[in-house]
Protein backbone atom coordinates (compact mmCIF):
# COMPACT_ATOMS: atom_id res chain seq x y z
CA UNK A 1 0.00 0.00 0.00
CA UNK A 2 1.09 3.55 -0.66
CA UNK A 3 2.17 5.74 2.24
CA UNK A 4 -0.12 8.73 2.92
CA UNK A 5 0.91 12.26 1.97
CA UNK A 6 0.82 14.57 5.00
CA UNK A 7 -1.15 17.82 4.60
CA UNK A 8 -1.62 19.62 7.91
CA UNK A 9 0.00 20.89 10.07
CA UNK A 10 2.42 21.79 7.29
CA UNK A 11 6.03 20.83 7.74
CA UNK A 12 7.87 23.27 10.06
CA UNK A 13 4.61 25.06 10.92
CA UNK A 14 4.82 27.33 13.99
CA UNK A 15 2.37 28.81 16.50
CA UNK A 16 0.15 25.76 16.33
CA UNK A 17 -2.61 25.23 18.85
CA UNK A 18 -2.26 22.62 21.55
CA UNK A 19 -5.48 21.05 20.25
CA UNK A 20 -5.32 20.50 16.49
CA UNK A 21 -6.09 18.08 13.66
CA UNK A 22 -3.66 15.89 11.73
CA UNK A 23 -4.74 15.72 8.11
CA UNK A 24 -3.35 13.57 5.27
CA UNK A 25 -4.36 12.31 1.84
CA UNK A 26 -6.63 9.33 1.34
CA UNK A 27 -4.87 6.14 0.20
CA UNK A 28 -6.68 3.80 -2.19
CA UNK A 29 -7.38 0.45 -0.52
CA UNK A 30 -6.64 1.67 3.01
CA UNK A 31 -9.06 0.47 5.65
CA UNK A 32 -7.44 2.49 8.43
CA UNK A 33 -4.48 4.68 9.24
CA UNK A 34 -1.99 4.58 12.06
CA UNK A 35 -0.52 7.93 13.16
CA UNK A 36 2.34 8.67 15.52
CA UNK A 37 3.68 11.83 17.11
CA UNK A 38 6.52 12.51 19.48
CA UNK A 39 8.65 15.37 20.76
CA UNK A 40 11.69 13.75 19.11
CA UNK A 41 12.39 12.70 15.54
CA UNK A 42 13.28 9.14 16.64
CA UNK A 43 9.70 8.75 17.85
CA UNK A 44 10.90 7.50 21.20
CA UNK A 45 7.88 7.07 23.49
CA UNK A 46 5.67 8.14 20.60
CA UNK A 47 1.93 8.41 21.02
CA UNK A 48 0.14 6.19 18.50
CA UNK A 49 -3.45 6.02 17.37
CA UNK A 50 -5.55 4.39 14.64
CA UNK A 51 -8.44 5.95 12.72
CA UNK A 52 -10.50 4.98 9.70
CA UNK A 53 -10.64 8.47 8.24
CA UNK A 54 -7.70 10.46 6.92
CA UNK A 55 -7.78 12.84 9.89
CA UNK A 56 -7.11 12.60 13.61
CA UNK A 57 -7.97 15.04 16.42
CA UNK A 58 -5.01 15.64 18.72
CA UNK A 59 -5.45 17.29 22.13
CA UNK A 60 -3.39 18.21 25.17
CA UNK A 61 -0.12 19.11 23.44
CA UNK A 62 2.40 21.17 25.38
CA UNK A 63 2.95 24.82 24.55
CA UNK A 64 6.21 25.99 22.99
CA UNK A 65 7.14 22.44 21.96
CA UNK A 66 8.30 20.96 18.64
CA UNK A 67 6.51 17.77 17.63
CA UNK A 68 7.21 15.22 14.87
CA UNK A 69 4.42 13.24 13.24
CA UNK A 70 3.89 10.55 10.59
CA UNK A 71 1.15 8.25 9.29
CA UNK A 72 0.92 4.85 7.53
CA UNK A 73 -2.02 3.14 5.81
CA UNK A 74 -3.28 -0.31 6.69
CA UNK A 75 -5.64 -2.99 5.48
CA UNK A 76 -5.33 -6.09 7.55
CA UNK A 77 -1.75 -7.29 7.21
CA UNK A 78 -1.16 -5.02 4.23
CA UNK A 79 0.71 -2.10 5.86
CA UNK A 80 2.45 0.72 4.00
CA UNK A 81 5.72 2.34 5.00
CA UNK A 82 5.37 5.44 7.19
CA UNK A 83 4.90 8.74 5.42
CA UNK A 84 7.49 11.46 5.33
CA UNK A 85 8.02 12.96 8.81
CA UNK A 86 6.62 16.48 9.36
CA UNK A 87 7.38 18.70 12.32
CA UNK A 88 5.50 21.61 13.87
CA UNK A 89 5.92 23.84 16.92
CA UNK A 90 3.11 24.77 19.27
CA UNK A 91 2.58 28.36 20.21
CA UNK A 92 4.28 30.12 23.08
CA UNK A 93 1.62 31.32 25.53
CA UNK A 94 1.12 35.06 25.59
CA UNK A 95 1.92 36.83 28.84
CA UNK A 96 -0.80 38.73 30.66
CA UNK A 97 -0.34 42.51 30.35
CA UNK A 98 0.95 44.61 33.23
CA UNK A 99 -1.47 47.43 34.03
CA UNK A 100 -0.06 50.95 34.31
CA UNK A 101 -2.75 53.62 34.49
CA UNK A 102 -5.02 54.44 36.21
CA UNK A 103 -2.89 53.15 39.07
CA UNK A 104 -4.47 50.66 41.43
CA UNK A 105 -6.76 52.38 43.95
CA UNK A 106 -6.39 55.73 42.18
CA UNK A 107 -8.95 58.36 43.21
CA UNK A 108 -10.42 61.54 41.71
CA UNK A 109 -10.17 60.15 38.19
CA UNK A 110 -11.97 61.94 35.38
CA UNK A 111 -14.98 60.33 33.74
CA UNK A 112 -13.12 60.31 30.41
CA UNK A 113 -9.72 58.67 30.77
CA UNK A 114 -7.21 56.29 29.17
CA UNK A 115 -6.43 52.73 30.20
CA UNK A 116 -2.71 52.09 29.71
CA UNK A 117 -0.74 48.84 30.06
CA UNK A 118 2.62 47.38 29.04
CA UNK A 119 3.13 45.92 25.56
CA UNK A 120 3.19 42.10 25.39
CA UNK A 121 5.58 40.39 22.97
CA UNK A 122 3.65 38.47 20.32
CA UNK A 123 0.30 40.11 21.05
CA UNK A 124 -1.71 41.17 18.01
CA UNK A 125 -4.48 42.78 20.06
CA UNK A 126 -5.72 43.30 23.59
CA UNK A 127 -9.10 42.75 25.18
CA UNK A 128 -9.96 45.04 28.09
CA UNK A 129 -12.85 44.84 30.52
CA UNK A 130 -14.20 47.20 33.15
CA UNK A 131 -17.08 46.97 35.56
CA UNK A 132 -18.46 48.49 38.74
CA UNK A 133 -17.89 45.17 40.52
CA UNK A 134 -14.85 42.97 40.94
CA UNK A 135 -16.68 39.94 39.53
CA UNK A 136 -16.99 41.78 36.20
CA UNK A 137 -20.70 41.11 36.04
CA UNK A 138 -22.14 42.97 33.03
CA UNK A 139 -18.64 44.18 32.22
CA UNK A 140 -18.01 46.47 29.29
CA UNK A 141 -15.50 44.86 26.91
CA UNK A 142 -13.44 46.25 24.06
CA UNK A 143 -10.59 45.17 21.79
CA UNK A 144 -7.72 47.38 20.62
CA UNK A 145 -4.46 46.77 18.76
CA UNK A 146 -2.46 49.28 20.83
CA UNK A 147 -1.67 48.98 24.52
CA UNK A 148 -4.07 51.81 25.39
CA UNK A 149 -7.83 52.33 25.30
CA UNK A 150 -9.83 55.56 25.56
CA UNK A 151 -12.73 55.21 28.00
CA UNK A 152 -15.54 57.76 28.08
CA UNK A 153 -18.83 58.33 29.86
CA UNK A 154 -17.97 56.89 33.26
CA UNK A 155 -20.16 57.83 36.22
CA UNK A 156 -18.96 60.30 38.84
CA UNK A 157 -18.17 59.15 42.37
CA UNK A 158 -18.01 55.49 41.30
CA UNK A 159 -15.42 52.75 41.85
CA UNK A 160 -14.49 50.76 38.73
CA UNK A 161 -12.48 47.56 38.27
CA UNK A 162 -10.50 46.87 35.08
CA UNK A 163 -8.29 44.18 33.54
CA UNK A 164 -6.72 43.30 30.19
CA UNK A 165 -5.57 40.18 28.35
CA UNK A 166 -3.42 39.82 25.25
CA UNK A 167 -4.46 37.89 22.14
CA UNK A 168 -3.04 36.60 18.89
CA UNK A 169 -5.65 34.57 17.08
CA UNK A 170 -6.58 31.71 19.37
CA UNK A 171 -3.52 32.36 21.54
CA UNK A 172 -5.08 34.18 24.49
CA UNK A 173 -3.31 35.05 27.71
CA UNK A 174 -4.86 34.95 31.16
CA UNK A 175 -6.33 38.25 32.34
CA UNK A 176 -4.00 40.68 34.03
CA UNK A 177 -4.18 41.59 37.68
CA UNK A 178 -7.34 43.55 38.49
CA UNK A 179 -6.90 47.27 39.24
CA UNK A 180 -9.54 49.58 40.69
CA UNK A 181 -10.02 53.34 40.59
CA UNK A 182 -12.63 55.81 41.76
CA UNK A 183 -13.96 58.66 39.67
CA UNK A 184 -14.17 62.14 41.08
CA UNK A 185 -17.08 63.61 43.00
CA UNK A 186 -18.50 66.64 41.16
CA UNK A 187 -17.87 70.02 42.74
CA UNK A 188 -20.80 72.27 43.57
CA UNK A 189 -21.10 75.68 41.98
CA UNK A 190 -20.40 78.57 44.40
CA UNK A 191 -23.19 80.76 45.75
CA UNK A 192 -22.55 84.42 45.04
CA UNK A 193 -22.77 86.81 48.01
CA UNK A 194 -21.46 90.27 47.19
CA UNK A 195 -22.00 92.53 45.32
CA UNK A 196 -25.61 91.45 45.69
CA UNK A 197 -27.58 90.81 42.53
CA UNK A 198 -28.76 94.08 40.93
CA UNK A 199 -26.72 96.13 43.41
CA UNK A 200 -26.30 99.76 42.41
CA UNK A 201 -23.89 102.58 43.21
CA UNK A 202 -21.00 100.15 43.61
CA UNK A 203 -17.48 101.50 43.79
CA UNK A 204 -15.08 100.90 40.90
CA UNK A 205 -12.75 98.98 43.24
CA UNK A 206 -14.63 96.27 45.10
CA UNK A 207 -14.58 92.69 46.38
CA UNK A 208 -16.30 89.73 44.77
CA UNK A 209 -17.40 87.40 47.57
CA UNK A 210 -18.96 83.93 47.33
CA UNK A 211 -19.50 80.84 49.46
CA UNK A 212 -16.80 78.26 50.09
CA UNK A 213 -17.26 74.97 48.21
CA UNK A 214 -16.24 71.69 49.85
CA UNK A 215 -13.39 70.08 47.92
CA UNK A 216 -12.53 73.16 45.88
CA UNK A 217 -8.83 73.97 45.55
CA UNK A 218 -9.41 77.21 43.65
CA UNK A 219 -12.08 79.34 42.04
CA UNK A 220 -12.32 80.89 38.61
CA UNK A 221 -14.28 84.14 38.37
CA UNK A 222 -15.42 86.06 35.31
CA UNK A 223 -16.92 89.48 34.82
CA UNK A 224 -18.03 91.38 31.77
CA UNK A 225 -20.14 94.33 30.73
CA UNK A 226 -22.49 91.95 28.92
CA UNK A 227 -24.44 88.89 30.06
CA UNK A 228 -22.93 86.72 27.33
CA UNK A 229 -19.51 87.25 28.92
CA UNK A 230 -18.02 88.27 25.59
CA UNK A 231 -14.42 89.40 26.13
CA UNK A 232 -14.85 88.59 29.83
CA UNK A 233 -12.07 89.23 32.30
CA UNK A 234 -11.14 85.98 34.06
CA UNK A 235 -9.08 85.29 37.15
CA UNK A 236 -8.30 82.41 39.49
CA UNK A 237 -7.95 82.63 43.28
CA UNK A 238 -7.53 80.13 46.08
CA UNK A 239 -9.86 81.95 48.49
CA UNK A 240 -13.57 82.60 48.04
CA UNK A 241 -13.00 86.31 47.40
CA UNK A 242 -11.37 88.36 44.66
CA UNK A 243 -10.32 92.01 44.62
CA UNK A 244 -11.56 93.77 41.49
CA UNK A 245 -10.16 97.15 40.51
CA UNK A 246 -10.42 99.65 37.68
CA UNK A 247 -14.07 99.21 36.81
CA UNK A 248 -15.78 101.89 34.77
CA UNK A 249 -18.22 104.28 36.36
CA UNK A 250 -21.92 104.17 35.53
CA UNK A 251 -21.56 100.68 34.05
CA UNK A 252 -23.51 97.47 34.61
CA UNK A 253 -21.33 94.40 35.08
CA UNK A 254 -22.19 90.71 35.14
CA UNK A 255 -20.15 88.21 37.16
CA UNK A 256 -20.04 84.50 37.93
CA UNK A 257 -17.73 81.97 39.60
CA UNK A 258 -16.98 78.24 39.34
CA UNK A 259 -15.01 75.94 41.65
CA UNK A 260 -12.09 73.77 40.56
CA UNK A 261 -9.86 71.00 41.85
CA UNK A 262 -7.47 69.76 39.18
CA UNK A 263 -9.59 68.33 36.38
CA UNK A 264 -12.74 68.59 38.48
CA UNK A 265 -14.61 71.75 37.50
CA UNK A 266 -18.08 72.74 38.64
CA UNK A 267 -20.76 74.45 36.64
CA UNK A 268 -20.73 78.23 36.80
CA UNK A 269 -22.73 79.86 39.55
CA UNK A 270 -25.82 81.88 38.80
CA UNK A 271 -25.01 85.22 37.19
CA UNK A 272 -25.23 88.37 39.32
CA UNK A 273 -25.17 91.92 38.02
CA UNK A 274 -24.28 95.23 39.62
CA UNK A 275 -23.94 98.82 38.49
CA UNK A 276 -21.09 101.11 39.44
CA UNK A 277 -21.72 104.63 40.69
CA UNK A 278 -22.02 107.56 38.33
CA UNK A 279 -18.96 109.39 39.71
CA UNK A 280 -20.86 112.63 40.36
CA UNK A 281 -18.29 115.12 41.57
CA UNK A 282 -18.09 115.94 45.26
CA UNK A 283 -18.92 119.56 45.98
CA UNK A 284 -16.75 120.58 48.97
CA UNK A 285 -19.34 123.12 50.05
CA UNK A 286 -22.04 120.42 50.14
CA UNK A 287 -19.72 118.04 51.97
CA UNK A 288 -19.15 120.65 54.65
CA UNK A 289 -22.91 120.84 55.22
CA UNK A 290 -23.12 117.17 56.27
CA UNK A 291 -22.38 116.18 59.86
CA UNK A 292 -21.43 112.59 60.83
CA UNK A 293 -20.93 111.61 64.49
CA UNK A 294 -19.68 110.07 66.72
CA UNK A 295 -16.38 109.08 65.13
CA UNK A 296 -15.29 106.45 66.04
CA UNK A 297 -18.68 104.89 66.69
CA UNK A 298 -19.80 102.10 68.99
CA UNK A 299 -23.61 101.95 68.91
CA UNK A 300 -24.93 104.27 66.17
CA UNK A 301 -23.71 106.65 63.50
CA UNK A 302 -25.71 109.86 63.16
CA UNK A 303 -25.96 111.74 59.88
CA UNK A 304 -27.50 115.20 59.50
CA UNK A 305 -27.53 117.77 56.71
CA UNK A 306 -27.62 121.50 57.47
CA UNK A 307 -30.32 121.97 54.88
CA UNK A 308 -33.41 119.82 54.56
CA UNK A 309 -31.87 117.56 51.90
CA UNK A 310 -32.95 114.06 50.88
CA UNK A 311 -30.12 111.57 50.50
CA UNK A 312 -29.36 107.88 49.96
CA UNK A 313 -26.78 106.15 52.08
CA UNK A 314 -24.74 102.94 51.66
CA UNK A 315 -22.28 101.56 54.18
CA UNK A 316 -19.71 98.93 53.10
CA UNK A 317 -17.31 96.79 55.09
CA UNK A 318 -13.70 96.20 54.05
CA UNK A 319 -14.77 93.33 51.77
CA UNK A 320 -17.20 95.56 49.88
CA UNK A 321 -20.28 94.01 51.48
CA UNK A 322 -23.18 96.38 52.08
CA UNK A 323 -23.94 96.41 55.84
CA UNK A 324 -26.47 99.27 55.84
CA UNK A 325 -28.45 101.21 53.28
CA UNK A 326 -31.49 103.40 53.03
CA UNK A 327 -33.01 106.79 52.27
CA UNK A 328 -33.35 109.74 54.61
CA UNK A 329 -34.64 113.28 54.73
CA UNK A 330 -32.27 115.62 56.56
CA UNK A 331 -31.08 113.07 59.17
CA UNK A 332 -30.77 109.40 60.08
CA UNK A 333 -29.19 107.19 62.75
CA UNK A 334 -27.51 103.96 61.55
CA UNK A 335 -27.20 101.15 64.09
CA UNK A 336 -23.66 99.70 64.20
CA UNK A 337 -23.79 97.90 67.55
CA UNK A 338 -23.87 94.51 65.82
CA UNK A 339 -21.01 95.25 63.40
CA UNK A 340 -17.49 93.97 63.90
CA UNK A 341 -14.82 96.49 64.82
CA UNK A 342 -13.12 97.92 61.77
CA UNK A 343 -13.10 100.61 59.14
CA UNK A 344 -16.22 101.03 57.01
CA UNK A 345 -16.99 103.23 54.03
CA UNK A 346 -20.06 105.45 54.19
CA UNK A 347 -21.37 106.77 50.88
CA UNK A 348 -23.99 109.54 50.82
CA UNK A 349 -25.64 110.72 47.62
CA UNK A 350 -27.84 113.76 47.28
CA UNK A 351 -29.56 114.83 44.09
CA UNK A 352 -26.35 116.20 42.61
CA UNK A 353 -23.47 115.22 44.85
CA UNK A 354 -21.73 112.28 46.45
CA UNK A 355 -19.90 112.33 49.78
CA UNK A 356 -17.73 109.37 50.85
CA UNK A 357 -16.37 109.08 54.40
CA UNK A 358 -14.41 106.41 56.24
CA UNK A 359 -16.04 105.46 59.53
CA UNK A 360 -14.34 103.55 62.36
CA UNK A 361 -16.36 101.20 64.54
CA UNK A 362 -14.75 100.22 67.82
CA UNK A 363 -15.56 97.79 70.61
Amino acid sequence: MAAPTLISPANNAVNQLTNLTFDWSDVTGAAEYEYQYSNNSNFTAAITGTVTASQASITGLDNATTYFWRVRSKNGSNISPFSEVFSFTTLTPLAAPTLISPANNAVNQTTNLTFDWADVTGAAEYEYQYSTNSNFTAAITGTVTASQASITGLDNATTYFWRVRSKNGSNISPFSEVFSFTTLTPLSAPTLISPANNAVNQTTNLIFDWSDVTGAAEYEYQYSNNSNFTAAITGTVAASQASITGLDNATTYFWRVRSKNGNTISEYSSVFSFTTDSNIGVNPAIAAQISIWPVPATEVINIKTEENQAFNYLMYDAAGKVVAKGNAQNSVSIKVADLAAGVYQLRLQTANNVVVRKISVIR
